[in-house]
């Protein structure tokens, strides 16, 4: 007799989670790389239970961490209105973002965060990361036409930037927008 096997999940990496796999599946994932590209975003974590006076509940929350904004609960929704989402939320004392699926969808945008998304384990030389980071520091904030006129090969600085970005080494200027394209006139930063 065979047995139906669990459906593995998959999880989520990147700087921003510090470590932390986060359970995602489907368009959840593409909103994390999203969020793992946004210079307001500095922590993207899990919560898989909270307790509330001495009773602890089991909870699947993905939370973000903005710059002055606190920890807020994450979530997609195709409507504003999230039940379950709200109820962990009164539980927790958090706030909640809720993005729209077409939002994280949106194109030219995603195309262009998966594609940088796509360089996160790329190798380079450390004299072409060192490269990278000081001309950002010294000249910074760069279009990526600039700074990759700055950075001497033996290879193209365009896939260690765009690695280094996922590294959370560097930054956009800001966050992609939904007619955003990544490429030339895109502006990037040291990380602030």
């Amino acid at each position: 007799m065979a047995y139906a096997s669990p459906r593995q999940r998959e999880f989520f990496i990147g700087a921003k989670t510090h470590g932390q796999a986060v359970p995602v599946e489907g368009v959840v994932r593409d909103a994390l790389i999203l969020l793992s590209l946004d210079p307001d975003v500095l922590d993207i974590g899990h919560m898989n239970s909270v307790e509330v006076d001495g009773h602890r509940h089991w909870i699947d929350a993905i939370t973000v961490t903005r710059q002055g904004g606190g920890v807020r609960l994450f979530g997609l929704a195709n409507r504003n209105d999230d039940p379950p989402l709200k109820r962990i939320a009164s539980l927790c004392g958090m706030d909640i973002e809720i993005v729209e699926v077409g939002q994280v969808t949106a194109e030219p945008r995603l195309a262009s965060a998966r594609e940088i998304w796509s360089q996160r384990h790329i190798q380079m030389p450390c004299s072409m990361r060192r490269a990278i980071a000081r001309a950002l520091f010294d000249d910074g904030p760069l279009t990526l036409h600039q700074l990759c006129s700055y950075v001497p090969g033996p290879r193209e600085p365009e896939s260690a930037v765009m690695s280094m970005l996922c590294s959370g080494e560097i930054e956009l200027a800001r966050a992609l927008q939904p007619s955003d394209t990544f490429g030339g006139a895109t502006l990037i930063r040291s990380r602030g």
